[in-house]
C-alpha cells in the first residue's frame, strides 16, 4: 500500500471508531470533566489528534486503546488548563432547561418569575437556564463568583420546585 492509501485507511478506521462511540464518549467525558461542553471538546480534540497521528495505525492496532490513550491525555491537558485559569469546581454541572421537557405553561411561569427578579439575577438565570452557559462562563461576564452564581441558580430551582413541584 502507498502512504496515501495507508493514510486513507487510517482515517476510515478513526472515523468508524468515532461513529460507533461518540455518544458514549461524550456522556462519559462530560461526567468525568464535570462539564458536558468540556467533555465534548475533549472527545473532539482526541479524535483530531488521532487523525494527526494516523501513521501509528497499523492493521493489528487496538483502536480502543489507541483512542483511549489519546482521550486520557486530552482530558488531563484540559484539566490542567482549567486549573491554570482558576479553580474548577469538580461538582459543577451544566443542567439546562430543555423547553420540550417541561410544559409550556410552566415555562411561561418560569420566565415570568425570572423577569420579576433584579436585573443582575435575570441576566444570570437567563444565561444559565436558557443559553446553557456554565457558572464559570457567567462569572467572566458578571461581577459574581462561580460559587455565587451556582447558589443563585440553586435557590431559583428550589423556589420553582417548591411552588410547582417540578424540577428544572
Amino acid at each position: 500500500m502507498t502512504t496515501e492509501q495507508l493514510k486513507e485507511h487510517a482515517y476510515r478506521q478513526i472515523e468508524q471508531h468515532y461513529r460507533d462511540n461518540y455518544k458514549r464518549l461524550y456522556k462519559m467525558y462530560g461526567r468525568l470533566m464535570s462539564n458536558r461542553h468540556l467533555g465534548e471538546e475533549v472527545v473532539q480534540e482526541a479524535y483530531t489528534n488521532a487523525l494527526q497521528h494516523w501513521a501509528f495505525i497499523t492493521p493489528d492496532l487496538d483502536m480502543d486503546k489507541f483512542i483511549g490513550t489519546i482521550l486520557r491525555n486530552c482530558a488531563n491537558s484540559a484539566r490542567n488548563t482549567e486549573k491554570l485559569h482558576g479553580i474548577v469546581d469538580r461538582y459543577e454541572t451544566v443542567e439546562t432547561i430543555a423547553s420540550s421537557a417541561i410544559p409550556n405553561i410552566l415555562l411561561g411561569e418560569i420566565k415570568d418569575r425570572i423577569r420579576k427578579k433584579p436585573d443582575n439575577i435575570v441576566y444570570i438565570l437567563n444565561l444559565y437556564l436558557f443559553e446553557q452557559y456554565t457558572n464559570k462562563e457567567i462569572a467572566e461576564l458578571v461581577p459574581e463568583t462561580a460559587n455565587n452564581i451556582r447558589q443563585i441558580v440553586h435557590r431559583f430551582r428550589t423556589e420553582i420546585k417548591n411552588d410547582y413541584h417540578w424540577s428544572i
